[in-house]
């Protein structure tokens, strides 16, 4: 980029703002996440259109699955959404 550079191979601009310490609370690790959603669908022909019957269980393993990350008193915490959720749906066309 035109800038003139070190031995070292970085830019004297680097050199400037270089960090001697990195504090050590960003550096935490989350556990994995994990999730099976499972689905079951049945259609069923009637006189007029048709009657579809669709089951759903998200998060089937029930693993606490970390949505979002906050400090809390100096520790960091996890934000769990959804552990499982069942949902049915009933559509009719015609």
């Amino acid at each position: 980029m035109g800038l003139p550079t070190l031995p070292s191979g970085y830019s004297e601009a680097d050199q400037i703002f270089s960090v001697d310490y990195i504090p050590q609370y960003p550096n935490i690790r989350l556990n994995d996440y994990f999730r099976l959603d499972a689905n079951y669908t049945t259609e069923k022909e009637l006189k007029h259109g048709s009657l579809t019957w669709q089951f759903s269980l998200l998060n089937v393993t029930n693993r606490e699955n970390p949505y979002a990350v906050y400090r809390k008193n100096g520790k960091y915490k996890a934000f769990i959404l959804i552990p499982m959720m069942p949902s049915i749906s009933i559509k009719r066309s015609f």
